[in-house]
């Protein structure tokens, strides 16, 4: 099939240039104004294990929102002293 292209662009380019610019123009000018229709972002699925954590991280610490979110994980609850103790610790030296 590519060498039927390259040997049809070889005998003919004009035709295959014709070819290109006969299929490329309506396109352009069909789609010249969806650009303006367009949102620029937004969309998030609010079941995604991202927004999640975002909306937990916004309950627990709704002043500031975090460039970094640190996991911890424990064999004993993370709320108990010998867990949470090292926390700030730890983020007090990753500053």
């Amino acid at each position: 099939m590519f060498n039927n292209i390259g040997a049809l662009a070889t005998r003919r380019p004009r035709l295959l240039l014709l070819a290109a610019v006969v299929f490329i123009a309506p396109g352009s000018v069909r789609g010249s104004g969806v650009e303006s229709r367009l949102g620029a972002g937004g969309v998030t699925d609010p079941e995604a294990e991202s927004s999640l954590v975002a909306a937990a991280v916004e309950e627990h610490v709704p002043q500031a929102a975090p460039d970094v979110v640190l996991l911890v994980t424990a064999p004993e609850d993370v709320a108990a002293p010998g867990v949470a103790v090292p926390v700030p610790a730890t983020t007090a030296e990753e500053r």
